[in-house]
């Protein structure tokens, strides 16, 4: 069985409810399920402090800068950027996780994490719903970061507006997250699974995804991207 047959069978065994199934794929299998913000602890004491710097300093960079009360926009903003924040991405695409899983590390097996973001929000609130990012309790706990608040001690899955190009190709969504806990401690097999890609398949698959058009130009479509790949390509390096 190849590594796509594996992949649609772990997909086909989860239950998703209303077809919705999101992926996010690591280089090294062993990467906590934690967003940038709350991979170093010193970051966080800062955070208020950080995110209103950002869209101080931001306004006069943005030509269409969000407005002040959109928390959801200046943290997707923020994230692709670069900013530490307590989003964490996810895609749509099973074939843009299995890259990310792949594009680098080598020596260590990777992993695409499998989540029914339906059925993770269920766990966490009394809804089974996929938030909005303007609307309900995952829009709260984006406020309370801008607020320097005490956060809902939840993780929650929104949809992300496709409000830059990267997100609209890599099919982006994120979770946010109000507490510091490894989202793997949560998860349940019952609507989440962790999918292992060995190391020594990653060179291969690199290669049987660009035949695919999925390449690293083809999800940032900038020119460093495209340097990489034609790097890769040709064996420079």
């Amino acid at each position: 069985m190849t590594t796509f047959d594996s992949l649609l069978t772990a997909v086909q065994s989860l239950k998703c409810p209303h077809g919705e199934l999101w992926f996010r794929g690591h280089a090294d299998k062993d990467w906590p399920l934690l967003p940038s913000l709350l991979r170093y602890s010193s970051a966080v004491p800062q955070e208020k402090n950080m995110l209103h710097r950002f869209r101080s300093q931001a306004m006069a960079m943005v030509p269409h800068a969000p407005s002040d009360n959109d928390p959801a926009r200046w943290l997707f903003l923020m994230q692709h950027h670069g900013l530490p924040t307590r989003l964490l991405d996810w895609t749509e695409s099973a074939l843009t996780a299995l890259f990310f899983a792949v594009s680098e590390h080598d020596d260590r097996d990777g992993c695409i994490h499998l989540l029914s973001p339906i059925a993770l929000n269920a766990s966490q609130t009394t809804e089974a719903v996929l938030y909005p990012p303007g609307h309900g309790p995952a829009a709260e706990l984006m406020l309370a970061s801008f607020q320097g608040t005490e956060k809902p001690a939840k993780v929650l899955a929104l949809m992300a507006y496709a409000s830059n190009d990267r997100i609209a190709r890599q099919r982006g969504n994120f979770t946010v997250h109000g507490m510091d806990s490894d989202l793997r401690d949560l998860l349940k097999p019952e609507w989440s699974s962790v999918f292992v890609v060995p190391a020594e398949r990653k060179a291969s698959l690199r290669e049987d995804l660009a035949y695919f058009g999925v390449t690293r130009t083809s999800l940032f479509n900038d020119l460093v991207s495209l340097a990489q790949d034609l790097r890769g390509q040709h064996n420079a390096g």
